[in-house]
């Protein structure tokens, strides 16, 4: 066969169905064919509204639009989570080429966004804008199940998915709600098992591995640690982060995790912890609506060698607004005679 294409080494997508339902790929590719239903869904309602400039059918096609909108989920999770450990395992030419058309797509989204918001409700005008959006998306799925994911299954092991799976709630889902008992299915197998059986010792107690997380997820703070080579090595995995920190930020030099007019007293605050000219600072801000504490602790040993900055991060808008005082006592009533 003359223009028969060479089969060695070609990654076989089949066995993309064979994964358990709670697994993060089986979840993606859930959401890949809501997508699909809901773009169809989108593109009648389009005709529909183009010949019948209906009031009720126009706010049906926004409400769709607002699905759509959800797609921003689905991609987070794959930038944030998933992208970074196939980069550190060499994968970077497909997803450069993937991210560059869902940035393309966000830009469009947005454009579409504002005709909406300013309620210039012309179908003809929507329709050319969201067109290329149309034809992206589908693109995008036949990339990420044909090659990206059938990679990843290849290339990640057992701990890169638990990983992945504990940290996706944090992002939300697009438009399906994963059975949470398959989720809570596949993160109890047999290698959490053995991960939350392990035991931390310190020199005040000892502690499972898994309930130490359980504990730090339940904080009110949220902290991270910069090592001594001012990379983030650590955060922890707090229910509701003040701000965002992924897998992606690990490893990361910290002038890469801040906005940039803000390194310069980054970079001064670190350079006087080493030299040992400060041990804290402290800031506050209004964020969102919220009052937020923040503190840098400069961590040293014994001998007084710099090994890095903790960071401490808390909302603290109730905190500001208690006065008086209440005792433990107060919450029990008396029983009744």
């Amino acid at each position: 066969m003359k223009n028969a294409k060479p089969t060695s080494g070609m990654l076989v997508p089949f066995k993309l169905k064979e994964l358990p339902p709670g697994h993060p790929l089986s979840i993606l590719m859930k959401e890949n064919r809501a997508i699909e239903s809901l773009l169809e869904q989108f593109k009648f309602l389009l005709k529909t509204v183009k010949q019948d400039q209906d009031e009720e059918l126009k706010l049906e096609l926004r409400a769709k639009y607002n699905l759509i909108l959800d797609i921003e989920k689905h991609y987070l999770r794959q930038e944030e989570l998933l992208f970074p450990i196939l980069y550190d395992k060499g994968i970077h030419k497909p997803l450069v080429l993937i991210r560059k058309n869902i940035d393309n797509i966000r830009t469009r989204l947005l454009k579409i966004e504002d005709l909406f918001s300013a309620h210039l409700i012309f179908p003809k005008t929507i329709e050319n804008t969201i067109k290329p959006i149309l034809q992206t998306i589908p693109w995008i799925i036949k990339k990420e199940e044909d090659e990206i994911f059938p990679i990843a299954l290849e290339k990640l092991s057992e701990e890169d998915w638990m990983q992945i799976a504990s940290l996706s709630d944090g992002f939300g889902y697009c438009i399906i709600v994963p059975d949470p008992s398959e989720q809570k299915s596949f993160l109890e197998s047999d290698f959490i098992d053995k991960q939350s059986a392990q035991i931390i010792n310190f020199s005040t107690g000892r502690i499972q591995q898994g309930l130490f997380e359980n504990i730090m997820e339940n904080l009110p703070i949220q902290l991270s640690f910069i090592d001594a080579d001012n990379k983030l090595i650590y955060f922890s995995p707090i229910r509701t982060p003040i701000f965002r920190r992924t897998l992606a930020n690990l490893g990361r030099d910290v002038n890469h995790c801040h906005p940039p007019k803000s390194i310069r007293h980054v970079n001064q605050i670190l350079d006087d912890f080493k030299q040992n000219k400060r041990d804290e600072e402290e800031f506050w801000i209004n964020y969102q609506g919220k009052f937020i504490y923040l503190q840098y602790h400069a961590i040293r040993d014994g001998n007084g060698t710099y090994l890095g900055t903790l960071e401490r991060i808390q909302d603290v808008t109730r905190l500001r607004e208690i006065q008086g005082e209440k005792r433990l006592i107060s919450n029990f009533k008396p029983k009744r005679e």
